[in-house]
Parts: structure tokens; C-alpha cells; sequence
């Protein structure tokens, strides 16, 4: 049976978001703290891969002026640029004269 990846808007669970940040490096998060993180978010998507979370996309920022776009991906079969294209969607959140930046990272 072929992999099945799907790309959508959605937040995941505290969990899933503990376990990737963790998986790239980004240090083990409590889950109250991920909770506080996840529903601050501006928008959010989600990788999945046979129903894992194996990528997450996030528009955070201070809903003003500033606004970092994260991409996070778990294994070297995800595509970052998918990934990328479908954050983009949640640029919605700014306009032209607010500050973007994109961090990045890969698990593997």
C-alpha cells in the first residue's frame, strides 16, 4: 500500500506538538506550555503520513507588526516546499509594511 500524506489546515495535538519539536531539535516543551503555544498560533498546518504528524507549518506572531512562519518536518520523505506553499495561506495574518521571517528545520 502506498504512503498517504495529507496537507491541511489543523492544529495538532499537545503531544504531537511536544514530540516534533522535540524530534527537530527544538527542545521538549511541558504540555501546558505547548497548550498556551498551540492556541496562540495564527494559523497552523498539518503533514500526515498514514494519519502521523510528520510536518507542521505555523503563522506566530504578535498580531501586529511581527510574524515568524515555522516549518517543522519529521522525516526526509516530507516535503518542506508542500509544506511552505500551504503556510503561505496564513499570510492573510499581515500586511505589506509587517516584518516576515521564516525558520525552518528538519529532523533528519
Amino acid at each position: 500500500m502506498k504512503d498517504q500524506l495529507i496537507l491541511k489546515e489543523q492544529i495538532p495535538t499537545e503531544k504531537e506538538f511536544i514530540t516534533i519539536r522535540d524530534l527537530v531539535g527544538w527542545g521538549k516543551a511541558d504540555k501546558e506550555a505547548a497548550i498556551i503555544s498551540l492556541n496562540r498560533g495564527l494559523y497552523t498546518v498539518c503533514l500526515r503520513k498514514n494519519g502521523e504528524l510528520v510536518g507542521l507549518g505555523r503563522v506566530v506572531g504578535d498580531g501586529g507588526l511581527y510574524f515568524y512562519i515555522t516549518i517543522a518536518w519529521a522525516e526526509v520523505g516530507a516535503n518542506p516546499r508542500d509544506i511552505e506553499e500551504k503556510t503561505e495561506e496564513g499570510r492573510g495574518h499581515a500586511d505589506s509594511s509587517d516584518w516576515i521571517d521564516w525558520i525552518a528545520v528538519c529532523a533528519a
